[in-house]
């Protein structure tokens, strides 16, 4: 049971809210009670979180592979399940391998047997969300690939992700009814 009603319609938001409902309306099909209609209780900070999450999502330089287990990196970071669960299945559409997504979600120290690309996304993750530090060598393969842009768009999704495991844990929001879960 979430402990903030999520505010999926327009005559659920406060009068003064309704200008950036309308504007997140705008720019997305529907909410669907997930972590924008959480911050639609505070209007401008949804707003603003709308833009950064369209910019990482639909503008990114990154191939579709690379971004979606980018987040599901920054998910299982944040033991953030809800996030996990709307976006392992969209990995794995996009040929995130499902050894990939089992490394991930039990933070397997050994991914030699992954492909490249999976191998310096995780890396790169592991590093920067579990190790706090990006070595010079984990940047400069990730660089070499996808370049400044990419490596930067990298952290920012797995960053993004982070903090919505914040609001996810804050409304105390519960992942999709079978969906998938952490492995245990």
């Amino acid at each position: 049971m979430t402990r903030i009603e999520p505010l999926n319609e327009r005559h659920q938001v406060a009068p003064e809210g309704l200008e950036a409902f309308d504007r997140i309306m705008g720019s997305r099909k529907k909410l669907t009670g997930g972590p924008m209609a959480m911050m639609l209780h505070s209007p401008e900070m949804a707003w603003r979180t709308t833009q950064l999450s369209n910019e990482l999502r639909f503008n990114s330089s990154l191939p579709e592979n690379v971004l979606e287990l980018s987040i599901i990196i920054g998910a299982r970071a944040a033991d953030n399940e809800f996030t996990w669960s709307e976006h392992v299945p969209w990995a794995q559409e996009a040929g995130v391998s499902d050894a990939a997504v089992d490394a991930i979600g039990r933070r397997t120290e050994d991914i030699s047997a992954l492909d490249e690309t999976e191998q310096i996304v995780i890396e790169f993750g592991n590093e920067l969300m579990y190790d706090r530090k990006l070595t010079d060598a984990t940047f400069e393969r990730a660089k070499a690939r996808w370049g400044d842009r990419g490596a930067i768009e990298i952290s920012h999704l797995m960053g993004y992700y982070g903090m919505i495991g914040c609001l996810v844990r804050t409304a105390g929001m519960q992942p999709r009814p079978n969906g998938p879960r952490f492995p245990v």
